[in-house]
């Protein structure tokens, strides 16, 4: 039986399934709560049908955490039918639990979907969270058994159990909890257009030390010199290149630490022979100190002071062990007399610890920095061409500021001269970001297509920019970047392998948006070419340096490129609808609707093409040249000569025609009521066809002179209108103003409309 109780504000249900549904009614309807609460009036409903015992959880979690005046209000507000939202609530949550689906597989549902985001940030909630226990005021999270969640005031605080039993365990929870709390404000985005939930932020609380059973403290541990061996490979495998690169990038690293202390001609001299390679710069060098605990303290580097330097890592004396297994080394540092010098040597044996001994010397003709010289393995000796090739000396530094000579002759780098590098990120994000929007020949012989540089060293793994779909538009080309360090407190990073950066997520959308800009500003150097003396639109799609065959959208407030950015802003100047014209030329723009915008292609109109853009929703109101029509309708007397079927049924629809009755034709018995019917529907589907044209879908459509002459002069035009924008893109009050204004404006646009 239910378990109901009498409260001040009303009803409160602890347990609101009914093991018999007609008694619940019963309860329900004399309590007025049928009336009162439409959640409840359709958690009703499903439940005659549905998972009773997985909807009761459900149930109490959503009443216990929405604020249900707040909700029914912003439904009434969006004028929509608040049964159809509170039914599809309980609906999806039956559907996702059914068919397996997880909260996260709909988080991108919530944002931008009109009163859809509210139901699937409702629905993603209840997926998220498994119970709501009253006597503890408790709510525990699906399959999550070490953290559950609580309200108090306007937060939901994230707490860990103590049940945890190990620092790893626990660690582990602290990332499953972060995760969590970045999935629940996802999940509430909803909350900064309409506050419907009890609570305005997700905290994590401290994890209460008194409550374990183990020492929460990390206990490190030494690695004797002969081990070493063993730990080469894990970490960069058989290639000696990363050997070479790690050296290199220490090198340059020195310089840069010196060029901060002062203004100088740093360089970099790589020497090898048949049997040593060595590597001298003229950097910052090393004393005693830097020697002892950084050089020989594999993991505990003395950079990671200096923000704009790359080998952070402090595995520099280990690199030198991919190249060989004897290491020489002198060094000086920066403004000190004193050379020291010290070699050393991978030992195979794990329990000999090698004893280093460091001499002082005096070379005046010593400059600073450091020179290192390794006897190189055997498979490395005795060819030095092949050698450069695989060490890839040529490729681990590009940028001009410190020269890099390879037995003596220069080797190639990035000369700026005649390049335009374009900043996307500022140093106040302490650090710099830029990409190469300029061809040149410097470019295309050192292959900087989807290249990164970090701090001058190209990383060896390329990114692509090119399938990542329409934000703001498609790019056909990933440009080089180039990023450089100015603060300690990074935002990029790069992997241990030095291959790729490890947050490149961070850097993508201010590339996109940086991009679309430039070629933006390109097309506007171009307006000229758009439309000519006597008005007539001429160009039809835009292509760029990184962009490609992108629509150019006409419309009163000028030209711009295709984009979610355009199209917004054309909505919010009230320009709702946009018609796309197929083989339609010599159009004047001062023919066209100023209260629509035009897109012009000169795509083949093809039987297939029709048929899909009937079925499509998305397409309101199609016309077509009449041969089209004669040929796949009139003349067709099945599909295989005709149009889809489907496509077919939606014609006659169209000029109200139920051409399948009330009963469900099979699709041979359509096309049979077709040839009975296609003679008499002649007259009306061809009213226009004096003009050329016919409409077989819709309502909206062009000026009817402007249809007749395009049609005139075009004997295959097609036109179909869409909307701007999808009705869910500003559909939460002040969301898109609040949301778009800060990225939009109207330099989208290369010229106004006369």
């Amino acid at each position: 039986m239910n378990i109901l109780k009498k409260e001040p504000d009303g009803l409160t249900i602890y347990n609101p399934i009914a093991k018999d549904k007609s008694n619940m009614n019963i309860i329900a309807n004399q309590n007025n709560y049928y009336e009162e609460d439409y959640l409840y009036n359709n958690f009703l409903s499903i439940c005659e049908s549905r998972n009773e015992e997985v909807l009761n959880e459900k149930y109490n979690i959503i009443k216990y955490i929405i604020k249900k005046d707040t909700l029914k209000s912003v439904i009434k507000k969006k004028r929509i039918d608040k049964d159809i939202v509170y039914k599809q609530i309980f609906e999806k949550i039956i559907y996702c639990i059914e068919n397996e689906v997880q909260y996260k597989d709909i988080i991108d549902n919530i944002i931008d979907d009109g009163y859809n985001s509210i139901i699937y940030s409702i629905v993603a909630i209840a997926l998220v969270f498994q119970k709501y226990i009253e006597n503890t005021n408790t709510i525990l999270i699906n399959n999550i058994h070490n953290i559950y969640c609580e309200l108090s005031s306007t937060t939901l605080n994230i707490k860990y159990s103590n049940k945890i039993k190990n620092r790893k365990e626990l660690r582990d929870t602290e990332e499953v909890a972060r995760n969590l709390q970045s999935d629940l404000k996802k999940i509430t985005y909803i909350n900064n257009f309409h506050s419907i939930y009890n609570f305005n932020d997700v905290q994590i609380n401290n994890f209460n030390l008194d409550d374990i059973s183990f020492i929460n403290e990390e206990i490190k541990y030494r690695v004797t010199t002969g081990i070493i061996p063993n730990l080469i490979k894990p970490l960069y495998g058989n290639k000696p290149e990363c050997g070479a690169r790690e050296l290199i990038q220490n090198a340059t690293d020195a310089c840069k630490e010196r060029l901060i202390r002062e203004q100088y001609k740093a360089r970099i001299d790589i020497n090898f022979d048949d049997d040593f390679i060595i590597i001298r710069d003229n950097g910052i060098g090393m004393n005693i100190d830097i020697i002892r605990n950084n050089y020989f303290c594999v993991g505990n580097s003395s950079k990671k002071k200096y923000g704009n330097l790359v080998g952070q890592f402090g595995i520099g004396s280990l690199a030198s062990f991919l190249l060989g297994h004897k290491v020489l080394v002198k060094t000086r540092r920066y403004g000190e007399d004193n050379i020291l010098r010290f070699d050393y040597k991978l030992e195979q044996d794990e329990n000999n610890d090698s004893i280093i001994d460091i001499f002082i010397e005096k070379d005046n003709n010593f400059d600073f920095g450091t020179e290192i010289k390794i006897l190189l393995n055997n498979n490395l000796k005795n060819d030095k061409k092949s050698l450069l090739y695989k060490l890839k000396l040529k490729e681990w530094y590009l940028t001009s500021e410190i020269q890099i000579y390879i037995n003596g002759h220069k080797n190639e780098s990035i000369d700026d001269t005649g390049l335009e590098w374009i900043n996307f990120k500022s140093e106040d994000d302490n650090f710099k970001a830029e990409f190469l929007y300029s061809s040149s020949e410097s470019q295309s012989k050192l292959n900087l297509d989807k290249k990164i540089i970090y701090n001058g060293i190209p990383l060896s793994e390329n990114y692509d920019l090119t399938d990542e779909g329409v934000y703001p538009v498609s790019i056909s080309k990933s440009p080089c970047i180039n990023i450089i360090d100015i603060g300690l407190k990074k935002k990029i990073e790069i992997n241990l392998e030095r291959s790729k950066l490890t947050n490149f997520e961070y850097l993508k959308w201010d590339l996109k948006k940086a991009i679309y800009k430039k070629e933006l500003q390109e097309l506007k150097g171009k307006s000229p070419e758009l439309i000519d003396k006597s008005n007539l639109i001429m160009k039809y799609v835009y292509n760029g340096q990184f962009i490609k065959n992108i629509p150019i959208i006409y419309s009163r407030m000028g030209a711009a490129l295709y984009s979610i950015y355009t199209k917004c802003i054309l909505y919010r100047n009230d320009i709702k609808k946009i018609f796309i014209l197929y083989n339609c030329s010599n159009i004047s723009f001062e023919d066209l609707n100023q209260d629509y915008a035009y897109i012009f292609s000169n795509q083949v109109v093809t039987k297939k093409f029709i048929g899909q853009r009937l079925l499509n929703s998305d397409v309101k109101s199609m016309c077509v040249y009449n041969y089209f029509m004669e040929n796949y309708f009139f003349s067709a007397d099945s599909w295989s000569n005709g149009l889809k079927t489907e496509a077919l049924v939606s014609i006659y629809n169209n000029y109200g025609y139920n051409i399948q009755g009330n009963s469900n034709l099979s699709k041979s018995q359509v096309w049979d009521e077709h040839n009975r019917v296609k003679l008499t529907m002649r007259n009306n589907i061809m009213r226009n066809s004096q003009y050329g044209f016919c409409k077989i879908k819709g309502q909206e459509m062009l000026d009817l002179e402007l249809v007749r002459k395009i049609f005139s002069n075009n004997k295959q035009a097609y036109i179909e209108c869409r909307d701007v924008v999808k009705s869910n893109i500003v559909s939460l009050e002040d969301s898109f103003d609040n949301y778009y204004n800060s990225i939009f404006n109207s330099s989208l646009f290369v010229w106004k409309w006369k």
